[in-house]
């Protein structure tokens, strides 16, 4: 008896993606300090984590494929000044295997745009975070992998919904 066959799963809304993805300057030989990684994020699709540029262009992708994005500016957010800013750690989309400690980049997903960030210091409930000097100075783009795909669980939906509310 044979097995049946199973479609890769895609990406598409009420999925979670687990995506490992690199920084890098849009133009070869741009001297710009950027974040490289490869970081890894997993996100709700369809929950409004993401720009929705973004989200439309990874639809359809699965497993082992692979996007190269180019945001707008207007998809960076920019540092809002040159001020450090206190992240309490439950904000904090950490990079696996990467320790939260002074010099470390990691980032947060706040209004549908990406928000890199340097730890300045480390204190028990979060850290002081300089988003200025891990921000892209000029045009970037995203090389994104996708390493898992799966279908989102209810509480999971309901979680994305709720922060949306209080957000």
């Amino acid at each position: 008896m044979t097995e049946p066959f199973e479609a890769p799963m895609k990406i598409q809304a009420n999925t979670v993606a687990t995506l490992l993805y690199q920084v890098e300057p849009a133009q070869e030989g741009d001297p710009a300090a950027l974040l490289r990684g490869p970081f890894r994020m997993e996100v709700l699709v369809g929950g409004g984590r993401l720009p929705s540029e973004l989200e439309a262009a990874l639809a359809g992708l699965e497993e082992g494929q692979e996007l190269e994005w180019e945001p707008s500016p207007d998809d960076w957010r920019p540092p809002l000044s040159g001020e450090p800013e206190y992240l309490p750690r439950d904000r904090i989309e950490r990079v696996p295997g990467r320790p939260l400690e002074p010099g470390a980049v990691h980032h947060v997903l706040e209004d549908k745009a990406l928000r890199p960030f340097r730890i300045l210091k480390v204190e028990e409930d979060g850290v002081w975070a300089d988003f200025a000097s891990a921000t892209p100075a000029g045009p970037a783009k995203l090389r994104f992998r996708v390493e898992s795909v799966r279908w989102a669980r209810l509480e999971e939906i309901k979680l994305e919904r709720w922060r949306k509310v209080f957000h």
